[in-house]
């Protein structure tokens, strides 16, 4: 029988007696019990309430009764305070303390065979130590890194990370003085050194701090680092933090004096006419 949209249910408005409530559950137990499953109507997903908006009273209701739950709405976006802090601790000492006695973590039992277990796999030799365990792992490293694949397969890696994550002030003042002067680059270009600014096709800057940069171990490896790349055809400018600082139009100068002889955005050469070009304005530059 189908109903159609206005019908009234032949039910509606009857209530069930006591009597009638035992003989339909006693029947369906007796069916469940023979093999009987039930169907439920509900799909899965679907609720009782789907699509319906609940009042604020049901909200606040629900806010209550899940104060102490993970990931709560009432703590997210804001700073837990001490009171609060301080509160959970004390429930949760209290929870601990009252937890059943058959919980794994308060058997005395279960707690002697880990101790046993601890002793015995140092007297075997298996129990590790945390500094052991550092020093095992250190030295993993070092025999992985033996290996030139190991190590070129590093190296690519660390070429995509960019360090520091922020530009420094130095380096953000270059940066605002190049486009001044209308002249494109990227920063942290992945390539050997990683240079703070570069300047197509093969000019690369480095602004060097005072501090870090004068050190002794810093200096051998700046100058590694330089040497590398003018062997791979690069054009390598380097600025200290006071020359940035006090005569930044003068740093400018010196780029726009390789920038602008290469004439980059307009050079249509073959590669060996370009090197060429290239080697010319450096030249002239080491002399200055």
């Amino acid at each position: 029988m189908t109903f159609k949209k206005g019908c009234i249910s032949w039910n509606k408005g009857r209530t069930l007696t006591n009597d009638h409530k035992k003989r339909v559950s006693e029947s369906m137990i007796k069916k469940i019990q023979e093999g009987y499953k039930p169907k439920s109507i509900f799909k899965k997903g679907h609720t009782l309430n789907n699509g319906r908006k609940l009042s604020e009273d049901h909200k606040n209701k629900i806010a209550k009764s899940s104060i102490f739950q993970k990931g709560h709405h009432l703590f997210i976006g804001r700073k837990v305070t001490d009171e609060e802090r301080n509160l959970n601790s004390k429930i949760r000492k209290e929870l601990w303390n009252n937890l059943n006695y058959n919980h794994p973590f308060k058997r005395p039992e279960v707690l002697e065979k880990l101790k046993l277990a601890r002793i015995k796999r140092k007297q075997e030799g298996r129990y590790i130590s945390t500094e052991q365990s550092r020093y095992k792992n250190k030295i993993a490293q070092i025999e992985l890194m033996k290996n030139p694949e190991n190590r070129d397969l590093r190296r690519q890696a660390r070429l995509k990370q960019v360090f520091p994550t922020k530009d420094s002030s130095i380096e953000v003042k270059l940066q605002q003085k190049l486009r001044e002067n209308n002249i494109k680059f990227i920063t942290h270009k992945m390539v050997l050194g990683q240079p703070d600014i570069f300047i197509e096709p093969n000019i690369c800057i480095f602004a060097d701090g005072n501090y870090w940069h004068n050190l002794p171990n810093a200096q051998e490896k700046d100058k590694k680092v330089t040497e590398e790349l003018q062997k791979q055809g690069y054009m390598v400018l380097r600025f200290w933090e006071h020359e940035i600082n006090n005569n930044p139009d003068e740093c400018i100068n010196k780029i726009k004096g390789i920038c602008v002889p290469l004439d980059i955005n307009n050079i249509k050469k073959s590669e060996e006419d370009f090197k060429k070009a290239i080697t010319k304005v450096w030249n002239n530059q080491n002399a200055i």
